[in-house]
C-alpha cells in the first residue's frame, strides 16, 4: 500500500478518508502541544503544518483536507484561550 494511503483505513467514506488510530493519536498529541515543542517557529498549528508534521513523524503524506476532516471527526478545533484575546492590541 502506498504510504499516502497507509494512514487511511478506507479510501473514501461518506465523510471522506478515515485515518488510522496512529494518525488520530498523533494528531491529538500534537494539538495538545505548542508547535514550538516540535521545532516550529509558529505558536499555533495550521492544517498545513499538521500535515507536514505527520509526514515528518510518520513518513505519511496526507492532504490538508484529510487532516482537517480528521480534526473535525475528533472534535478538535482551535480556540482562543481566556486572556489571549486582544493581546495583539485589537
Amino acid at each position: 500500500m502506498p504510504k499516502a494511503l497507509a494512514g487511511c483505513t478506507t479510501s473514501r467514506a461518506a465523510d471522506g478518508p478515515q485515518v488510522s488510530d496512529t494518525v488520530r493519536d498523533t494528531l491529538v498529541t500534537m494539538m495538545q502541544q505548542d508547535p514550538q515543542q516540535s521545532g516550529y517557529v509558529a505558536t499555533l498549528w495550521t492544517v498545513a503544518m499538521l500535515a507536514l508534521a505527520l509526514f515528518q513523524k510518520l513518513d505519511l503524506r496526507l492532504r490538508p483536507t484529510t487532516v482537517r476532516s480528521a480534526l473535525q471527526a475528533l472534535d478538535l478545533r482551535w480556540a482562543v484561550q481566556a486572556g489571549d484575546a486582544g493581546k495583539d492590541g485589537s
